[in-house]
């Protein structure tokens, strides 16, 4: 079984019969051309001939755009393997999921300069939102076979909060503006649903849209 992790095109050995893996996922071959936000790599085999592109995947920017499109300024450079960025309400951070392996959150304080890391795998962390004072960030990670939304304060100092864990995929997607809910999307690729999580009281999530037509849209602007 040929796999990506991160730059590298990894192996591991497979029974088609049973399904399962065996022995250590080895390296087969390094900076192999990756796009992290299509999750693909561009490797692939057919009996004893293997095809790949060199490259790796290059670094990204964050630019500051004016709404004609004109660049102002470079925001941050050389950043490896970047996935998602969100910016904070107050506009003075900006959340990043970055595959270092595994995906994780880090924070990027622009007046400073300094890049915190705010989750630390082994598990994928994933599609951080703000709240509306920019104090937490919720986000969705994934433990034991269970989709979980967590938050956490914003600034790295406190611990996790798990707010909810499902056996359907979950992806948090944005914070009311009053702060009282946080709005996720719930099923597999084509079939989600709109829910909402309320942050008080009894904390009993309810469904806002079956079936929506998309999953990764911001529901409560």
């Amino acid at each position: 079984l040929l796999f990506a992790r991160s730059e590298q095109l990894m192996a591991q050995a497979f029974d088609p019969s049973n399904g399962t893996l065996s022995g250590e996922a080895q390296v087969v071959a390094k900076g192999v051309v990756n796009d992290p936000s299509t999750w693909h790599m561009d490797a692939s085999a057919a009996g004893e001939l293997l095809v790949l592109a060199s490259g790796g995947s290059g670094d990204w920017q964050l630019l500051w755009m004016d709404r004609s499109s004109k660049q102002i300024t470079t925001v941050a450079e050389k950043l490896s393997n970047l996935q998602l960025a969100r910016i904070s309400p107050q506009g003075d951070r900006i959340a990043m999921q970055i595959d270092t392996g595994a995906n994780d959150i880090w924070v990027l304080d622009l007046g400073r300069g300094i890049k915190t890391r705010l989750t630390f795998g082994p598990v994928s962390n994933m599609f951080p939102v703000w709240s509306p004072d920019g104090k937490w960030i919720v986000y969705t990670a994934d433990r034991n076979g269970r989709s979980n939304l967590i938050r956490k304060p914003s600034d790295g100092g406190g611990a996790e909060e798990i707010l909810l864990t499902d056996e359907q995929i979950t992806t948090a997607t944005d914070w009311s503006r009053d702060g009282k809910y946080i709005f996720y999307s719930r099923g597999p690729v084509g079939s989600q649903e709109i829910w909402a999580l309320p942050l008080e009281g009894e904390r009993k999530p309810f469904l806002l849209v079956p079936r929506a037509a998309t999953s990764f849209s911001n529901f409560g602007r």
